[in-house]
C-alpha cells in the first residue's frame, strides 16, 4: 500500500517539545499559547501514521473528561484522519480508540478520569 504523506505543520513550539526534545517524560508548563492540545493530536496520528517502533505505536491519552476527548477527537482528529484511506483508520467510540493500519497496527487509546 502506497502511503499518503500527511504534511502536518507544526507551531515552533510543538516542534520543540514533540521533536527536539529527546527525554521521554516532559513536564510543560502552559497556557492557551500555541495549541498542544492540537499539536498534540497531530504527533498521535503522524507517529500512528508513520510508526517507529516494528509492532506499531501504542499511545496513552489520558484527560480529566471524557467530553474533552470526544471533542477532541471531533475538533482535531477526523480532520487529520478525513485525509487518509478510510480503511486505514477506525475510530472505536465504545472502547476510546483510533486504530491506524498501515503495515502494521498502531493505537491511541483516550482515557479520562470521569
Amino acid at each position: 500500500m502506497a502511503k499518503i504523506p500527511l504534511n502536518l505543520e507544526y507551531h515552533e513550539n510543538q516542534r520543540e517539545i514533540f521533536f527536539r526534545t529527546k527525554k521521554r517524560f516532559k513536564v510543560i508548563h502552559k497556557g492557551r499559547r500555541f495549541g498542544l492540545t492540537h499539536g498534540m493530536m497531530k504527533y498521535a496520528i503522524d507517529r500512528a501514521w508513520n510508526p517507529k517502533n516494528p509492532n506499531g505505536e501504542k499511545i496513552l491519552w489520558v484527560d480529566t473528561t471524557y467530553s474533552n476527548i470526544q471533542r477532541y477527537i471531533k475538533r482535531y482528529g477526523m480532520p487529520i484522519l478525513s485525509r487518509l484511506p478510510q480503511r486505514t483508520y477506525q475510530w472505536n467510540k465504545t472502547n476510546n480508540e483510533i486504530s491506524i493500519i498501515t503495515e502494521i497496527e498502531s493505537i491511541i487509546d483516550f482515557r479520562s478520569a470521569d
